[in-house]
C-alpha cells in the first residue's frame, strides 16, 4: 500500500470557497472605499472652488473706483455693492452666488455704528458683505479628464464668507504705515493716469507724478446740497507701468448754521483744522471755543462737521496759525471780547439777501467749508488757498511738450514760492519776496482765434488754478532740512529724528510741500470785453455731474479782439461756486485772462458807452443766487461771480433785464429790487420764476450805475 505524508496534504474544497469569500469581501470593501475617496475628493474639489468664487466676489467689490456710478457704469462703484443672484460655472458645474448686503452708518450722537441712517446720510460708512456660494442638481462633475463623478453622488452643499468693505476706496484704504528700517513697504496698486488736456500729471521727480483726478470736481447739487469732490493722486511712473503711492481726497461744503456759544468739556467742543504734516493730513484734536450746528436735514451730510468745527478761539501753544481756518485773515475779523472771542466773524443774510453780522447763540449763519478724508472720515480742513490761475484755449496741453512745459512752471513756482517764505508769513503774505504764480515769463500762449484752425466757430476755453496750503513753522523747517540734503539722499545733521519725513521714504521737496493743480472751467465765471460780441461766453449754472456748459467761446458779429476773463474765489467758495459768505467776497476773486481774435470781414462791434451792474442775492435759505440767470434783448449783458454787468451802445427806450431761473418747493418767489421796476413775472413749464425789470430810459451815455437784485419768499418786503 502507499504511505502518504501529511505535508504533502492540499488545500480541500471547503478551504478554497473560504479563501476565495474573503478575498471578494477585501476587494469589494477597497471599492467602496475608492468610490468614498474620489466622492470626497470631488467634494473638497467643488468646495475649493466656491470658496475660491466668493473669495473672488468679496475682492472685485472690495476694488471699486467710485462713490456713485457714472454716467455709463464703466467703473464700478460702491454703489454697486448690492444685494444680488448670479450663476457661475466652473468645470461643468453650476454654482450660485447669493450677495446679501448690511449698510453700517456712524452716528455723531451715540458714537457708535448702526443699521439705522441716523441722518440721512447718502453713503454709508461700510457694508458687510456676505457671499453665500452654493452648488446642487448639475451635470457630471470632472476630477480629471479620465475620471468623473455623477454630479447626484456629490450632493448639494453651500460655504460662506463675510466681509466688511468700507467707502472709501482700495487706492485710499490700500497704502500701508509700515516701514522696517529705511524701507516703505507698500503694496503695488496699479494707477492709469489720466488723459490730458482735463487731467494733467505734474512732474515731481524722475519717476513721480502729481494730478487731480476727474476733467472737473465732481459736483453734486440737489436743492441745499452742495458738495464738490475731487482727488489728488500721487504715482510713480516706470517703462513698468504707473504705481498708485498716495491719496488725498477733498470735497467743497456750502452750509446754513446756527451759534453756539463755548462748551464747557473738551469732549463737547470742535475740533482744530485738519492739517498737512509732510506725509499726510492730520486731524485737529478737540478744544474748547465756539461751534455751530447744521440747520437743516436737506444740505449735505458734511453740514454736521462743517458747522460744527469751522470756528477760531481755541487757546494753543506752539504755531498759533496752525489753529486757524484760514490764517491770512485780517485782525478786523476776529472777535476781541464775548461769547466768541478769538473766532472770526460768521455772516447770515437778512431777507433781501443782504449779509447781516451773527452775533448771538442761536444765530443763524452761512458756511462754507473744506473737507479732507483723515482715517477713513472726512474731517475740516484749513481753507482752501488758490495761488495761481491761468486760462488757455482749447487744444493747450493736448501734447506732450505742453504738458511738461505747464509741469515745469507748476513746480518750479511752487518751490520758489516756499523758498522764500520765513518767518511768519500769514501775517502779511503780500509783502513777502515769494514770486507770483503767475509770471510774465511763463510762456503759456496769450491768445487764440475763432473761426479755431478748423473752421469752427466755437472754442471751449480752459482754466486751472494751482492752490498752495498753509505751510506751518515746523514743516517749513523740515523742507529747508531737505533742501539741504546731499544728491544722494545721505543723512546730514538736519535729518534728525525730530523731523519725521514722508511715510514712503521719498526725500523729494515737491512731495512734501502742499500743493496741487485743478481743472476750474466749469466752476469759474466767464466774462468778455466787449460784452456778448464779437465772441460771447457760456455761463450756465452749475448742476450735478457738472452737466452745465460754461467757457464755450461762441463767435456772434462783428470782429477783432475780446478779452476773456476766467474769474473766480480763490478760496472755498470757488470750489463750490455758491454765494458769499463774508464782506470779502470780492477782495478774494482771482481773475485768468485770454484774448480771443474773431476774424471775419464784417466791422468791429460798436463800442459800448453806458454800464449797469449790480449783485444778486438771495434772502432765501437754500436758494443759490449763483444759480440765477439774467439776459436782456436790448443790452449787452454778462452774469459776474456775484451779480452781473449790462453794456449798453447807445440810447434806448424799451430796454429791459430778464432774471430767472429761481426755484424753491412750497416757497414762493420773487425777485426784487429797490431801484429797479417789475413789469412782468411769471413761471416756465418748468417751474421755474423770471421776472422782466425796467431799465428804460437808458441812462446817460459814459456813466456808471447800480441796480442791486435779490431773490425774496412771499414777496418783495
Amino acid at each position: 500500500m502507499r504511505i502518504t505524508k501529511k505535508s504533502e496534504k492540499g488545500f480541500s474544497l471547503l478551504e478554497l470557497v473560504i479563501g476565495l469569500f474573503i478575498f471578494s469581501a477585501g476587494m469589494l470593501a477597497l471599492a467602496s472605499l475608492q468610490g468614498q475617496l474620489t466622492r470626497s475628493q470631488a467634494d473638497a474639489s467643488v468646495r475649493s472652488v466656491a470658496t475660491n468664487i466668493a473669495e473672488e466676489h468679496i475682492e472685485s467689490l472690495r476694488g471699486f473706483g467710485l462713490i456713485d456710478n457714472n454716467p455709463d457704469n464703466s467703473i464700478p462703484a460702491y454703489s454697486d455693492i448690492q444685494n444680488r443672484t448670479f450663476s457661475v460655472t466652473r468645470g461643468n458645474m453650476e454654482y450660485t452666488v447669493d450677495v446679501q448686503v448690511k449698510e453700517y452708518f456712524y452716528d455723531l450722537v451715540t458714537d457708535r455704528f448702526g443699521l439705522s441712517n441716523p441722518e440721512g446720510l447718502l453713503v454709508s460708512d461700510f457694508k458687510e458683505t456676505r457671499v453665500n456660494v452654493s452648488w446642487g442638481d448639475t451635470p457630471d462633475f470632472r476630477i480629471s479628464e479620465s475620471q468623473g463623478i455623477s454630479a447626484t453622488d456629490i450632493g448639494s452643499g453651500s460655504i460662506g464668507l463675510t466681509a466688511l468693505i468700507s467707502s472709501i476706496t482700495t487706492q485710499g484704504s490700500g497704502r500701508s504705515n509700515t516701514a522696517h528700517g529705511n524701507e516703505s513697504l507698500l503694496p503695488s496698486v496699479s494707477y492709469t493716469p489720466g488723459a490730458n488736456p482735463d487731467i494733467v500729471s505734474l512732474q515731481l521727480g524722475a519717476t513721480r507724478f502729481k494730478e487731480s483726478t476727474a476733467p472737473v470736481p465732481r459736483v453734486y447739487r440737489s436743492e441745499e446740497r452742495v458738495e464738490t469732490r475731487f482727488d489728488v493722486i500721487t504715482y510713480s511712473q516706470t517703462d513698468a507701468g504707473a504705481l498708485f503711492l498716495r491719496r488725498e481726497e477733498f470735497i467743497g461744503v456750502s452750509c446754513v448754521c446756527s451759534l453756539e456759544a463755548p462748551p464747557t468739556e473738551v469732549e463737547q467742543g470742535g475740533r482744530l483744522p485738519t492739517t498737512w504734516a509732510a506725509d499726510e493730513y492730520q486731524k485737529g484734536e478737540l478744544a474748547i471755543k465756539p461751534k455751530g450746528v447744521s440747520t437743516s436735514t436737506q444740505q449735505s451730510i458734511y453740514c454736521t462737521e462743517c458747522c460744527r468745527d469751522h470756528h477760531d478761539g481755541a487757546t494753543v501753544s506752539g504755531d498759533v496759525a496752525a489753529s486757524l481756518y484760514d490764517p491770512f485773515r485780517s485782525v478786523g475779523e476776529y472777535w476781541s471780547a464775548g461769547p466768541f472771542q478769538g473766532d472770526h466773524k460768521h455772516y447770515n443774510r437778512s431777507t433781501s439777501g443782504e449779509l447781516t453780522l451773527a452775533q448771538s447763540p442761536g444765530d443763524s449763519y452761512v458756511e462754507a467749508c473744506r473737507m479732507v478724508r483723515v482715517d477713513g472720515f472726512m474731517r475740516v480742513g484749513q481753507d482752501f488757498r488758490q495761488e495761481g490761475r491761468n486760462a488757455f484755449p482749447e487744444n493747450y496741453l493736448d501734447e506732450e511738450i505742453e504738458v511738461s512745459d505747464y509741469s515745469n512752471w507748476v513746480t518750479t513756482s511752487t518751490n520758489l514760492f516756499e523758498d522764500a517764505l520765513s518767518g511768519d508769513y500769514e501775517s502779511n503774505p503780500l509783502t513777502l519776496p515769494a514770486p507770483p504764480l503767475a509770471p510774465d515769463s511763463r510762456g503759456f500762449p496769450t491768445t487764440t482765434t475763432l473761426p479755431t484752425a478748423i473752421g469752427t466757430e466755437t472754442q471751449q476755453l480752459r482754466s486751472r488754478g494751482v492752490y498752495i496750503d498753509y505751510m506751518r513753522e515746523d514743516l517749513r523747517v523740515a523742507i529747508d532740512c531737505l533742501r539741504l540734503l546731499p544728491g544722494d539722499g545721505t543723512a546730514t545733521d538736519c535729518d534728525s529724528e525730530t523731523i519725521q519725513f514722508d511715510k514712503n521714504m521719498s526725500k523729494n521737496v515737491l512731495e512734501v510741500i502742499p500743493f496741487f493743480d485743478v481743472q476750474l472751467t466749469w466752476l469759474n465765471r466767464w466774462t468778455e470785453n466787449p460784452a456778448n460780441r464779437p465772441v460771447d461766453t457760456t455761463n450756465e449754472p452749475v448742476v450735478t455731474d457738472n452737466v452745465h456748459s460754461r467757457g464755450i467761446a461762441s463767435k456772434t458779429t462783428g470782429s477783432g479782439a475780446s478779452t476773456i476773463s476766467a474769474t473766480g474765489h480763490r478760496g472755498n467758495l470757488g470750489l463750490t461756486d455758491t454765494d458769499p459768505v463774508d464782506p470779502g467776497f470780492s477782495a478774494w476773486l482771482g481773475t485768468a485772462q485770454l484774448v480771443v481774435n474773431t476774424l471775419t470781414g464784417e466791422p468791429p462791434p460798436t463800442p459800448g458807452n453806458t454800464i449797469v451792474k449790480g449783485v444778486i442775492m438771495s434772502g432765501v435759505p437754500g436758494l443759490r443766487a449763483t444759480d440765477i440767470e439774467i439776459e436782456s434783448s436790448q443790452a449787452y449783458c454778462n452774469r459776474s461771480p456775484d451779480g452781473y454787468v449790462c453794456e449798453f451802445s447807445s440810447a434806448s427806450s424799451d430796454v429791459t433785464l430778464k432774471v430767472f431761473n429761481y426755484k424753491k418747493q412750497n416757497v414762493i418767489l420773487a425777485a426784487c429790487s429797490p431801484t429797479l421796476s417789475s413789469i412782468a413775472s411769471g413761471t416756465d413749464a418748468n417751474g421755474r420764476g423770471f421776472t422782466y425789470f425796467n431799465l428804460s430810459p437808458s441812462p446817460a451815455l459814459d456813466t456808471t450805475i447800480s441796480h442791486d437784485v435779490s431773490l425774496q419768499a412771499n414777496g418783495c418786503g
